[in-house]
């Protein structure tokens, strides 16, 4: 067979092969560090492949790490948003850590790993639209935006904190995280000042009411006292009142009467010349029941 026609078939081989390849990793954490695994128990190692596989046809292999090395930065050939994520940070410092506890040294500040990132690359935990392979999660504690941490450097004691917070695992979908939370803070926002709106409107409408009922009690009660009374009444009501019988020297009767009302009789006799007009007051018992004129007859 000629080279070239096997040179083809390798290539096909070899296509194939990565066509249905899978992240990868042959790193191996210490036992103590099994709390960074994620869910369905895989170590931060592994999980850091398939966050940079999910921007990279999902073939990414994370190899050991050996001593006196660090793990390569994003660049730019390999800057995407998935190797310039929060997610892919934590994972890779986990990652070194895990291995070997005494590789701090070999951890890299935030700032040091992400400089040849796009700026907006850097504002994610995860990227929106790109999945994990084999539905593949992110533990909860490298979901941590990385300028927490002190120094921007990641912490492995803060970072256990979380892990031991028992806080679900991130499941990468057509939504970032950032958005979800976005919608729920403006949902919780919007429901709050509905709730507020409709507090103030209803002690509002409720206060028209009570106001509105009281203007309407006083007024027909106005009204119905109005009704009731007709004239305003007399002063001095339930007094016995003084008649206002005019009293001449001739006239021998009484100033002020007993029972029945005085008044002038226009047939007395008299030496003097009567008065032009009277005034009497009819009552019954201690009320005053009439107010009368008496016209003298000429």
């Amino acid at each position: 067979m000629a080279p070239s026609t096997l040179s083809l078939i390798t290539i096909v081989l070899s296509l194939s092969q990565v066509s249905g390849a899978l992240p990868s990793s042959n790193a191996t954490c210490q036992p103590e560090y099994t709390w960074m695994d994620n869910v369905g128990q895989l170590n931060p190692c592994l999980t850091v492949a398939y966050v940079i596989a999910a921007c990279d046809g999902d073939t990414w292999t994370q190899p050991a790490l050996p001593s006196g090395y660090s793990y390569d930065s994003p660049n730019g050939t390999t800057a995407t948003p998935c190797y310039c994520s929060w997610s892919c940070y934590n994972l890779m410092m986990g990652c070194t850590l895990c291995q070997n506890s005494a590789y701090t040294s070999d951890t890299k500040t935030w700032p040091s790993f992400s400089e040849n990132c796009p700026s907006n690359y850097k504002d994610e935990m995860f990227p929106q639209g790109y999945v994990l392979a084999n539905n593949a999660s992110i533990p909860y504690w490298a979901t941590i935006n990385p300028t927490k941490w002190p120094s921007e450097l990641f912490d492995i004691e803060q970072a256990q904190s979380y892990a031991n917070q028992n806080q679900s695992d991130y499941w990468p979908s057509n939504s970032s995280p950032s958005s979800s939370a976005s919608s729920t803070s403006s949902g919780s926002s919007t429901n709050l000042g509905a709730i507020i709106g409709g507090t103030v409107g209803g002690a509002a409408g409720l206060l028209l009411v009570l106001v509105g009922g009281y203007i309407i009690y006083k007024r027909r009660r106005y009204q119905r006292l109005a009704n009731t009374d007709g004239v305003a009444p007399f002063p001095h009501m339930g007094t016995p009142m003084a008649s206002a019988h005019t009293r001449w020297p001739s006239d021998p009767s009484p100033f002020f009467p007993s029972t029945a009302s005085t008044s002038y009789s226009p047939f007395q006799p008299s030496s003097a010349t009567p008065p032009t007009e009277s005034i009497s007051f009819l009552t019954t018992g201690n009320n005053v029941a009439q107010c009368t004129r008496a016209i003298p007859m000429v």
